[in-house]
């Protein structure tokens, strides 16, 4: 009778091995295709946001043109309206020209009377917001380039713009495909390399705003303000390349069940040490406190309020700074519970403070995702409601992009309001900037950016915004706040402009509570 083979211990432990460096090596592998396709999306999405942007800068010097060249008592092709075209024209660097058009013929335009007009053709479409749309136009005579023309149906106020402008970035990557289209009609306005119509309509129907059709990883961000979304596509070549990386990587790790053993356990000990994750443990722990830059009255030298700005301060004493671990916060779904903190602490520090001093006002920072539901302005005034304190004495601050959703925004800016707290727009100027939007929107000031601080006296490019935008405030009957003053010219130049109140290094650095409460005293006493 013949015995069954036994295997030798030998074998079973070699067998033990192949399976303890397949299974970890096999599961790695599925992750990093699962975590390079999220990569290629989030890429995808990162340069269509990019491509809308860009965007959205040309039409927002668009709607600017159309606004003052389509005032009543404008007379089209007269020589007051050239004159203003031209003057249009240079205003807003992002137009090649402004013209007027009637039956599809160019009458003038900053290069000129046309005599009968230069022949257009027919519009390819017109647009949701009643402009006739030409995207690949050409001008005989003018330029042999291809040109972008949107006319307004109404007026025949036509803007002439170079398509390339949105997405002239990443010129090194010819396997990338960027461009603008239509939701509606599913025609580009602009584009380089490849598109399908049929992603869109994938789209439409997934409620997506991303999609892989086996060639292509797709990402669209329509526009929340004009009648065209920007979109992006990436190859999957690039994911092949990456399996490949991958795999050179992986497998040599699986050569030994003790060496994939440490660098798991060396990832999974590198991911508690991560931003994100000490982040968490930071809001657990009460590792943050706040700093308080006073704001000063231009004319009077008061200090009337401060701007809460938060600091993080680990166990060991380092000191991490808002620019690294904000962002992450906002990446990893953190942000709310930073203003959360930052709302407890302001009310925490400076409760005493507000009572004695009833004419002073602290801002805090609100993130875009702040402004993206009520609930940290509800918390803020039930905050302030149980501590008994003064809402008028507070005021939120919000950048530009956090309004881009206007529905939501305006539901949270009447929130606040409502209970008496103020909303400032911070770092204008750096955004969206426009007249159209801010009327839209019930605000109490703007806050103007350091960066066009900077260029005061100095002759830069850019030091004729800081006028536009104290023109625009203005305009509207809302104060201003310049940040980032440093010396007394500037301080001079925004006095003599009629901007209300200014903060930054000429008047103090950003101090802790105590130092806050001292300086107040001393100047009350003074």
């Amino acid at each position: 009778m013949s015995k069954t083979p036994r295997f030798p211990p030998q074998l079973w432990t070699w067998l033990a091995s192949v399976v303890v460096i397949a299974i970890p090596v096999v599961v790695a592998l599925a992750l990093a295709e699962r975590q390079s396709r999220m990569d290629l999306e989030q890429q995808a999405g990162q340069i269509a946001n990019e491509v809308l942007e860009r965007s959205h800068r040309v039409s927002t010097q668009i709607m600017h043109a159309r606004s003052v060249l389509t005032a009543p008592g404008q007379r089209p092709c007269s020589p007051q309206h050239l004159h203003l075209m031209a003057q249009m024209a240079a205003e807003n660097p992002l137009l090649i020209a402004v013209g007027h058009v009637e039956n599809d013929h160019l009458l003038c335009s900053t290069f000129g009377l046309h005599g009968r007009g230069i022949p257009l053709g027919p519009p390819d479409y017109l647009s949701r917001t009643r402009h006739y749309i030409r995207a690949t136009a050409r001008l005989p005579g003018l330029t042999q380039s291809t040109l972008l023309l949107s006319t307004d149906q109404t007026s025949g106020y036509t803007a002439i713009v170079h398509p390339t402008i949105p997405i002239d970035m990443l010129n090194d990557q010819t396997d990338l495909s960027i461009g603008l289209v239509n939701p509606g009609t599913r025609k580009t306005l602009v584009r380089r390399g490849v598109f399908k119509e049929e992603w869109v309509t994938a789209l439409d129907r997934s409620g997506q705003d991303h999609v892989f059709d086996g060639e292509y990883f797709f990402a669209i961000r329509r526009s929340p303000l004009y009648d065209y979304a920007a979109y992006a596509a990436l190859p999957v070549s690039r994911l092949d390349r990456g399996r490949f990386s991958l795999m050179l990587v992986l497998v040599p790790l699986g050569i030994g069940a003790g060496l994939l053993l440490a660098l798991i356990l060396s990832r999974i000990n590198r991911h508690r040490l991560s931003l994100a994750t000490r982040l968490r443990t930071a809001l657990k722990r009460g590792e943050f406190y706040m700093v308080y830059q006073p704001v000063v009255d231009l004319r009077s030298g008061r200090w009337v309020g401060a701007e809460a700005l938060i600091r993080w301060r680990r166990p060991d004493g380092e000191e991490i700074s808002p620019d690294l671990f904000v962002p992450v916060a906002e990446r990893f779904g953190l942000i709310q519970q930073i203003t959360q903190r930052v709302c407890e602490l302001c009310v925490q520090d400076l409760q005493t403070l507000l009572r004695q001093h009833p004419d002073f006002r602290v801002s805090i920072n609100l993130s875009a995702e702040d402004f993206s539901s009520p609930r940290i302005a509800l918390y803020l005034q039930k905050l302030l409601q149980q501590h008994g304190l003064d809402a008028r004495q507070f005021q939120v601050e919000v950048t530009e992009r956090g309004l881009l959703d206007q529905n939501t925004a305006r539901d949270v800016l009447q929130l606040l309001r409502a209970h008496g707290i103020r909303v400032a727009i911070d770092d204008f100027g750096t955004g969206y900037s426009s007249l159209g939007y801010l009327t839209s929107l019930d605000v109490d000031s703007l806050k103007i950016d350091r960066i066009f601080v900077e260029t005061i006296g100095a002759g830069a490019a850019t030091s004729h915004v800081v006028s536009h935008i104290i023109a625009m405030a203005k305009s509207l009957g809302l104060d201003m706040i310049a940040e980032g003053v440093e010396t007394e010219k500037q301080a001079d130049y925004l006095r003599a402009h009629g901007v209300q109140y200014a903060q930054g290094w000429l008047y103090a650095r950003p101090l802790i509570q105590q130092d806050l409460s001292a300086g107040l005293q001393e100047r009350k006493l003074g």
